[in-house]
């Protein structure tokens, strides 16, 4: 799903600390741009309904959603989708009183896609995770 797919499929990420590149996963989105496109409007219409905030968490990204009717399955959802395409992402979700946590980590070569995927301003593609200080967005 993650927009402006990599485009160095090669890439590969080590999933548990192992050098072993059999345990390795490609840094890969396998949705067509169709696809990717669809996925992109959906996750923006969950932020724009229910986005708390959003802050930066080592090697990746923390989205606090109101929990609102529907959102919880939405999210779920979603997150199964992105499982399937982009395996290489790390996601959790936490509920909270009035709120559900989605946490999102990806290896560093792809951790700005999150930046651009969970930006403050939507246009505003600046979330460079690759170095990330677990400090709130300005």
């Amino acid at each position: 799903m993650l927009p402006g797919r990599l485009t160095a499929a090669c890439v590969m990420a080590d999933t548990n600390g192992m050098s072993d590149a059999a345990e390795a996963v490609p840094i890969a989105c396998s949705l067509s741009a169709a696809a990717n496109a669809i996925r992109k409007s959906e996750w923006t219409a969950l932020l724009d309904r229910a986005l708390i905030g959003r802050r930066r968490v080592n090697g990746g990204m923390r989205v606090d959603l109101k929990d609102l009717p529907g959102v919880g399955v939405e999210l779920e959802r979603l997150l199964a989708a992105e499982r399937d395409c982009c395996p290489f992402l790390t996601l959790s979700i936490e509920k909270a009183e009035a709120a559900v946590a989605l946490t999102v980590t990806a290896p560093p070569p792809a951790a700005a896609l999150l930046g651009e995927l969970f930006a403050q301003d939507r246009g505003d593609a600046r979330g460079d995770l690759s170095s990330p200080t677990g400090a709130s967005e300005p």
